[in-house]
């Protein structure tokens, strides 16, 4: 971007001795982005409003383009940091269950796990019996819905001479 700058500055008719080159306007350019330009500079340019207009114009494509870099260096340096605590967090409670387990007589411990019934079967849906070693957590249904497709679908040739396939759905909304 620098050097875009700095070539289209040198290519154009003005008196600017700080733009009178690329390697001039480089280092004009540089100055401006880290600060190091004085305010009789900005006034000099006053006299070339075309040095004028492309010295802010590039003012503020960087000004907006450094400040779009920190925002994301912060969003991907939040989401590391997020999820290394999470990691932390839960290595904190297993160190704890760790130190608590020894203090835990040996029959609440069998009473705990035969609360939790592991040996019984999951049920899945109504009827439907699953797997054993497991803890049933029930969700609502309007958690994960699921739309019928409105769209009908046929393979085939697309001739305009072959009818309309039959329509099998026809009814089967009284059936659920």
């Amino acid at each position: 971007v620098v050097l875009t700058f700095s070539a289209g500055l040198s290519a154009l008719d003005h008196k600017q001795d700080d733009f009178s080159g690329i390697p001039a306007g480089l280092l004009s350019f540089f100055k401006l982005v880290v600060g190091m330009l004085s305010g009789e500079d900005y006034d000099s340019y006053r006299d070339d409003p075309v040095v004028l207009i492309v010295v802010m114009a590039f003012a503020l494509l960087v000004t907006v383009f450094l400040l779009s870099l920190l925002v994301a260096q912060l969003t991907c340096a939040y989401e590391a940091v997020y999820s290394d605590m999470v990691g932390y967090a839960r290595l904190e409670r297993v160190e704890i269950i760790v130190a608590t387990l020894p203090n835990v007589s040996e029959s609440k411990w069998n009473k705990f796990i035969a609360n939790l019934k592991l040996d019984s079967k999951i049920e899945f849906n109504a009827g439907d019996v699953g797997l054993a070693g497991g803890i049933q957590v029930l969700e609502p249904a309007s958690l994960n819905p699921t739309t019928i497709d409105m769209i009908k679908r046929y393979g085939g040739s697309t001739s305009l001479e072959n009818p309309w396939p039959d329509d099998d759905d026809l009814g089967d909304e009284d059936e659920d």
